[in-house]
């Protein structure tokens, strides 16, 4: 029996120094592992940056974040841009690239994504056109079908109203209404219950105050139609054009565009550019360009017309590039409908728990909230 004891005793001692033992060697291999190589897009605010040795922008932070989270050692390196990224992680250059990443067929063919943290789409920034701008809304107007109606019912509605007043109650006979003749009489009482003015003098009667009743619901209830549909008009006017329409792209492109290079928006738009004929494709002009400054120094000089980009990249450029003065001289003329997905990319040699667990760490910041509040701030 003692000698049961003791030999339990001698294993439980030679189990607690292998433990001792190797416990410190698992912390010193932990510590002896290579810091993940991450890939930032320079150039690429609001989501991506270097300034010397420092990084920055929201995708930065998302980074950051992640990487804490998980207790990560990672070092940056930089990449001219979006497509020089890409490459990089085909060839296994970095383990992690972070930046607004489009994730399009032509780079998933190539390269595996992060789970989506933010949807954007692609966005012109042109200077305002001068002049104009009234005459569009009214042109607007003219045209809308809803709002010619409203104004012929509206129309329609006071006349007959009227005229059953003029027939059935004595012609208008209050004093205020009437005029030298009949026709003018008429005319009168008419444009009163158009305008809503003055209508308690031709209630003479019982009947007449329930016909000038109904009119001026009936008139109140178009008028409403008539004011939501001019609203709506305004707001149509004000919203910038479908970016894929065919006729304002080919415009816009022989006014010139300066399209953020090495981007999804240089491979969309070369992509318009093929199933063009060949007249047409002649006079585009398209001009490659990278960082903020080339892009507004192009727009700004007249060599382009146009600033073609990620649409957080173009309200990035107008309201934070771009000075108070200057922001009244351009705006955001044409976006696409659509919207793309934008996450990491991984890289060829990344291990697949730790792709796992950086698209765990973005499908939970999105799912509390706090992705968006990150994204929402400008950095």
């Amino acid at each position: 029996m003692a000698q049961s004891v003791q030999g339990w005793c001698w294993r439980l001692s030679q189990a607690g120094l292998a433990l001792l033992v190797l416990l410190p060697l698992g912390s010193l291999q932990a510590a002896a592992a290579p810091p993940l190589v991450v890939g930032v897009v320079e150039n690429a605010m609001p989501c991506s940056n270097r300034q010397g040795s420092l990084y920055g922008g929201q995708a930065v932070e998302l980074w950051e974040a992640i990487a804490a989270q998980n207790s990560w050692r990672y070092r940056f390196v930089p990449a001219a841009t979006p497509d020089a990224l890409i490459a990089m992680a085909a060839a296994g250059a970095v383990d992690v690239g972070v930046s607004c990443l489009n994730e399009v067929p032509e780079r998933l063919a190539i390269v595996s994504f992060s789970t989506p943290y933010r949807d954007d789409s692609l966005a012109f920034l042109s200077k305002r056109p001068m002049g104009g701008g009234f005459s569009k809304v009214l042109g607007a107007m003219v045209k809308d079908a809803v709002l010619q109606r409203s104004l012929l019912a509206l129309f329609l509605v006071s006349l007959l109203g009227a005229g059953v007043l003029w027939c059935t109650c004595g012609r208008f006979s209050h004093n205020d209404v009437q005029c030298k003749g009949p026709r003018s009489t008429f005319f009168k009482g008419w444009i009163m219950l158009l305008m809503g003015s003055g209508v308690y003098k031709m209630s003479g009667s019982a009947w007449a105050t329930v016909v000038v009743l109904c009119t001026t619901l009936l008139r109140l209830v178009i008028i409403s139609i008539f004011v939501g549909e001019t609203a709506k008009t305004l707001i149509r006017q004000s919203e910038p054009a479908d970016a894929s329409e065919i006729q304002l792209l080919q415009r816009k492109l022989q006014e010139g565009v300066a399209v953020d290079q090495g981007t999804i928006a240089e491979l969309w738009l070369r992509q318009q550019l093929t199933s063009w004929p060949q007249p047409r494709r002649a006079a585009a002009r398209m001009e490659p360009v990278s960082g903020d400054e080339g892009l507004l120094a192009a727009l700004r000089s007249g060599r382009v017309g146009s600033v073609f980009a990620d649409a957080a990249r173009i309200d990035y450029l107008r309201n934070v590039m771009l000075s108070p003065s200057e922001q009244r001289s351009f705006v955001v003329t044409a976006a696409l409908s659509s919207s793309m997905p934008q996450g990491f990319v991984f890289g060829r040699n990344l291990p697949l728990a730790q792709q796992r667990a950086i698209s765990v760490a973005i499908a939970q910041l999105r799912f509390q909230g706090d992705l968006g509040r990150l994204m929402a701030r400008q950095p």
